[in-house]
């Protein structure tokens, strides 16, 4: 619980005490002092008895929070802002991007191949650039979730499989923080694969969606949005999660 007494204009700061006073606080001296809290302009803080220490007084105009030593008038304004945490930017986690490809692009057989984008659905700072059209670019350092999907047709010959690389060099699959594989692919129905992965990346890091098939032959990843059929394939997409 905390002791208040409404504050009386008409009436001096010590007067104020004095109320506080006959209403047996005195009994309860070793308890009030962290739970005394008096508000008014600064030229009218009172000057309470030293029994009194660790009360608060808030200047009401100058909006400063002050505490009784028992002889002054403390100001504990910085102290307690102190204490109050500065949220973060809203701008330091808003690095996102998706992209997509709007036609089947051919994939040979036993190579691992990069997925050629050629569409934006957002990008908010310039993460993918026509000049790179296999990279997602870090330009803000942090962990970043990263996920791509692609479908393959029907075919039940070979594995089928997606990985997720980092800084990569030509179709090694080397330098992957994300890998999902089928080891056997159905004849029937096509075959969707999803990789995904949160990584701390740096800038100017960039990540790849590659493929892999195993049918002795080359093989379409399908295109979902060329056919009209939705927005699934082949899609890669990249959103910083915060440091």
């Amino acid at each position: 619980m905390a002791y208040t007494h409404p504050w009386d204009a008409t009436a001096p700061p010590d007067t104020q005490l004095a109320k506080l006073g006959a209403q047996d606080f005195r009994d309860l001296k070793v308890d009030i002092p962290q739970r005394l809290f008096l508000s008014g302009p600064i030229g009218s803080r009172p000057t309470p008895e030293a029994v009194f220490v660790g009360m608060t007084y808030l200047a009401t105009d100058t909006n400063k929070l002050y505490t009784w030593s028992g002889t002054a008038w403390v100001d504990i304004t910085a102290v307690i802002q102190g204490m109050i945490p500065t949220p973060p930017s809203p701008s330091s986690t808003a690095d996102a991007v998706r992209v997509y490809k709007d036609a089947n692009q051919s994939i040979p057989s036993a190579a691992w191949t990069a997925i050629i984008f050629n569409s934006e659905r957002y990008d908010n700072n310039n993460l993918f650039t026509v000049g790179a059209p296999t990279k997602l670019i870090c330009r803000t350092a942090g962990k970043h979730l990263i996920t791509g999907h692609v479908t393959w047709p029907a075919n039940a010959t070979g594995q089928r499989e997606v990985g997720i690389r980092l800084n990569g060099t030509g179709s090694s699959p080397l330098g992957q923080i994300a890998q999902t594989l089928f080891p056997t692919a159905s004849g029937t129905y096509a075959t969707g694969i999803t990789a995904s992965t949160i990584y701390n990346l740096a800038v100017l890091d960039y990540v790849e969606l590659i493929v892999f098939q195993g049918s002795g032959s080359p093989l379409d990843v399908y295109s979902s949005t060329g056919a009209g059929a939705g927005n699934f394939s082949p899609e890669f997409m990249m959103q910083r999660l915060g440091t």
